[in-house]
């Protein structure tokens, strides 16, 4: 995590590549999931938004055979947010919808609130869309 926040995308990717092998070697597919939703960050922050997505739906799988919800939640609203970046709005709305109804159902309210305004980005976006442009 600290190459991550130093900004060392290259470093920070090798690192969570040897602890995702060692977490599918030894470790839980709940880990595993939380190795997969940073190296999907990291495509994210990098620039590859499809790899960043494949990533992250990746771990939101993992979590999801973990039974670990807040994970499924927090690695949805990441695609969501993915899909808001490019202006996919409406499956990233639905997306959206979805884990803020897991984020809610499992009490995370401290990643709720940027649910919501991940939503109003999505549903904003998605209003915009629909306006003609040549009536400006």
């Amino acid at each position: 995590n600290d190459a991550l926040l130093a900004g060392d995308f290259e470093l920070a990717e090798r690192l969570f590549n040897l602890a995702l092998k060692w977490e599918t070697e030894h470790g839980s597919p709940s880990r595993q999931g939380d190795d997969w939703g940073s190296l999907g960050l990291i495509a994210g922050l990098q620039g590859d938004l499809q790899l960043a997505m494949e990533r992250l739906q990746q771990a939101a799988r993992l979590h999801r055979e973990a039974g670990d919800m807040r994970g499924v939640g927090s690695d949805l609203l990441n695609v969501a947010e993915l899909c808001a970046a490019q202006q996919d709005w409406e499956p990233g709305l639905k997306i959206c919808e979805e884990a803020q109804q897991i984020l809610r159902n499992v009490g995370a309210s401290d990643v709720l609130e940027r649910a919501a305004s991940t939503y109003q980005v999505l549903k904003r976006g998605l209003l915009v869309s629909t306006f003609d442009a040549t009536l400006n």
